[in-house]
């Protein structure tokens, strides 16, 4: 079936944003796609300031969690915990498709890697579209080059290795930060479980990292006291 838009454009306008949760991605994806505010009561997910009619060049959308799909993490005590290492001794998330991608029934199977992946990004590409027909159907004014669609992934940041080479004409952010105070304090409480969630949120960061430089060869390190990251009055 052929899709009703350019496929290579679109893909070429996705920015994804990877990391660890609390890093500071809600409000990036906020900066980057300014005026919209999120808001998951309504169906675009996202609003604009009453009366607000400007020309639409990004538009978000936040925890799409397409990776998290593709890529479901195994956490817990009965799965040896949350990460893996590699043949290099690199520590990376658990998923189930590196426990099990080398079994060739695996519907994500390496084996059947040809088959899958065009439909996933197909899959993935369509879903995105629908969010500008949606924007457009709902009064936003579109201008006829496809706005950047923001994608805010920092959950299913463990498959980051799995989705950005679905899209390779797409960009990338990856960010890290640190859970709140208040969480923090309670976590104290348990040394063992926030010992294993800053192992599983290293993994989370370091793996969207590695996924950076394969996806471009390039990584660039901000965080939100970054001069390049402050608004310009």
């Amino acid at each position: 079936m052929t899709l009703p838009f350019d496929d290579e454009d679109l893909e070429s306008r996705l920015v994804l944003i990877w990391g660890s949760p609390r890093s500071g991605s809600t409000w990036l994806l906020e900066m980057l796609c300014h005026p919209f505010r999120m808001d998951p009561d309504v169906d675009l997910g996202f609003r604009p300031p009453p009366e607000w009619d400007g020309d639409v060049l990004t538009l978000p959308v936040n925890e799409f969690q397409i990776a998290a799909h593709l890529a479901p993490g195994i956490y817990g005590d009965s799965t040896r915990g949350g990460t893996i290492e590699d043949e290099d001794g690199a520590i990376l998330p658990r998923t189930l498709n590196r426990v099990t991608e080398y079994f060739s029934s695996y519907a994500f199977s390496t084996a059947y890697a040809d088959v899958w992946r065009p439909e996933a990004r197909r899959l993935t590409l369509v879903r995105l579209y629908a969010v500008i027909e949606r924007a457009r159907a709902a009064g936003f004014r579109i201008p006829e080059e496809l706005p950047l669609l923001v994608i805010k992934e920092v959950n299913g940041s463990h498959g980051a290795d799995l989705v950005m080479p679905l899209s390779p004409r797409s960009r990338m952010l990856s960010g890290a930060g640190w859970p709140g105070r208040r969480r923090l304090a309670r976590r104290r409480q348990q040394p063992q479980r926030l010992a294993d969630e800053a192992e599983v949120g290293q993994g989370r960061v370091r793996h969207g990292g590695g996924a950076a430089r394969v996806h471009r060869g390039e990584l660039t390190a901000l965080d939100r006291t970054d001069e390049r990251m402050q608004p310009r009055l």
